[in-house]
């Protein structure tokens, strides 16, 4: 038996060398799944990171807004002039501008959360 092997030994080399290349290749490179649950991963970070930075614009915007609406005399002053009818109108665009600001902030802040929770519970997948 062991002299029908030592005939067939180059032979048996390459399929062991062969083998062994496929067993390293099926273990170092990723699989399907593993690239599905990162591709899933990666979406969800960078979504959550451009939610982040439209907050921080929204925030910025707010702050402008209220900084602009509280220079107005009748508001920041107390004292009840009355404004031409163009400011009163810019005051109101303003304060509606505000409210929807503060919509858009309250709902940015809501998928924020959402997305971090997802994140937490790892509804991607392992890997």
């Amino acid at each position: 038996m062991l002299e029908k092997l030592k005939e067939y030994k180059e032979l048996i080399a390459i399929v062991g060398f062969f083998l062994g290349g496929f067993f390293w290749l099926e273990n170092e490179f990723p699989k399907k799944k593993d690239i599905t649950v990162l591709d899933c991963q990666l979406k969800k970070w960078m979504e959550l990171t451009q939610l982040q930075m439209k907050s921080h614009d929204l925030e910025i915007k707010g702050q402008e807004l209220e900084s602009v609406i509280n220079n107005y005399p009748d508001v920041s002053g107390g004292q009840k002039t009355t404004l031409p009818p163009a400011v009163q109108h810019i005051l109101d665009s303003k304060n509606s501008d505000l409210s929807a600001n503060k919509v858009d902030f309250k709902d940015n802040k809501a998928k924020i959360e959402t997305i971090m929770l997802e994140l937490q519970r790892n509804s991607c997948g392992t890997i």
